[in-house]
């Protein structure tokens, strides 16, 4: 299926750049080797090796007559010691836009469909090895094809402002793995989002996005407060999610985007799935001129997940899962060559990552720092 699937992608990538090569349409093939700290984020305890990588990936943004649009993006990455770090990911989507207005209300709506297929390795961050269930590897275990839905209704009651509802429904399947007692995670997920944008000027707008989302497992079960799996009572999670933003463009080339998220998640059962996670986070791009570019990301990022009983006086304490932290991120981009609608670039990026736990298992720092090449077209 998977095999199929990718062929697929790839078939209507070429179609897609062959219709309309115009500059509606975009491409980018970008490789880059670098240097890895720590591409598992285990703890120092696991005397991790700096590894050295290889990365390629494509983006494909095309689309025809601002109304049918298509994006397809593939990355594969090797490391040169530990093959076990190696990932492929390949995402497509195909989407309508168009719109329609009511006496003075202007209405839009958009249908999409979506693939992703991801293959990476299950390294366990208790050993550093790769994780194993009653003696047996389950390496693969999170590999997975997701396949998605999606329709959206927009509504414009101003000029400034514009409303959005969204529903996505996605299954995800996960690799098969013929282990006794190991249960697959496959899941359907269904989204609901409300979505506001408003243009405070003709340079910045503030956004919210709203949803409520509930997976259901098709074979994993709850499990109690003791960790003990609940008899013919699958496991159900609920998550709200919030995100609040502002986005700036002061002039050409200048974007910045700054946003704020919180996340809570529970289960349907004990509450031994609940958790809470939030982040602050800051991008930004900004054009030297038309040949040097930065781009830049900041976060800091806070999870925690709580056992929690309101039936006794005394909760179960919490299982030391808290884990808070930051991550920056540095890129630099040199157009060293043009040619009509094309662009071939050296590419540099730095990045470091750091996380503290109150388990040292959960806790880790990363640094990693890349140079490539990046061809642009359309």
């Amino acid at each position: 299926m998977r095999v199929i699937s990718l062929l697929v992608i790839f078939l209507i990538s070429v179609l897609s750049i062959i219709s309309k090569a115009s500059e509606n349409n975009a491409i980018n093939l970008t490789g880059v080797y670098g240097f890895d700290s720590n591409p598992h984020h285990l703890p120092e305890s696991s005397n991790n090796i700096q590894e050295e990588y290889w990365k390629a990936s494509m983006l494909i943004d095309t689309n025809y007559d601002d109304r049918f649009f298509f994006t397809a993006n593939v990355n594969r990455s090797q490391f040169v010691v530990d093959e076990r770090a190696d990932t492929f990911d390949a995402s497509a989507e195909i989407r309508i836009d168009s719109g329609f207005g009511f006496e003075d209300i202007d209405f839009g709506f958009e249908i999409a469909y979506g693939f992703e297929s991801l293959d990476k390795t299950y390294v366990s961050q208790y050993t550093g090895f790769i994780g194993t269930f009653a003696g047996e590897s389950i390496a693969d275990r999170y590999d997975f094809d997701e396949t998605n839905y999606q329709a959206k209704l927009k509504y414009n009651p101003y000029r400034t402002l514009e409303v959005a509802l969204t529903y996505t429904a996605y299954y995800r399947i996960y690799k098969e793995l013929e282990i006794a007692g190991l249960t697959n995670l496959n899941n359907d997920k269904t989204v609901y989002q409300l979505g506001l944008e408003y243009l405070s000027s003709d340079k910045g707008r503030f956004f919210f996005n709203g949803e409520y989302a509930k997976t259901i497992y098709e074979e994993r079960l709850s499990r109690d407060l003791g960790a003990v799996y609940i008899a013919d009572d699958l496991l159900i999670l609920e998550m709200y999610d919030v995100n609040i933003g502002y986005i700036y463009d002061p002039e050409k080339g200048i974007h910045w985007e700054y946003k704020y998220n919180y996340q809570n998640q529970r289960d349907r059962a004990s509450g031994y799935y609940n958790g809470v996670q939030g982040f602050i986070s800051m991008t930004g791009r900004y054009a030297i001129n038309d040949y040097h570019h930065i781009y830049g990301t900041l976060g800091y990022y806070k999870f925690s997940f709580k056992n929690q009983d309101n039936r006794i006086l005394n909760p179960r304490e919490e299982d030391a899962k808290e884990r808070y932290g930051t991550d920056i991120k540095l890129s630099y981009e040199w157009i060293i060559a043009t040619l009509f609608t094309t662009n071939l670039a050296a590419y540099a990026d730095i990045g470091y990552a750091k996380y503290i736990n109150k388990d040292i298992v959960f806790s880790y720092q990363q640094a990693y720092a890349g140079i490539g090449i990046r061809w642009s077209a359309f």
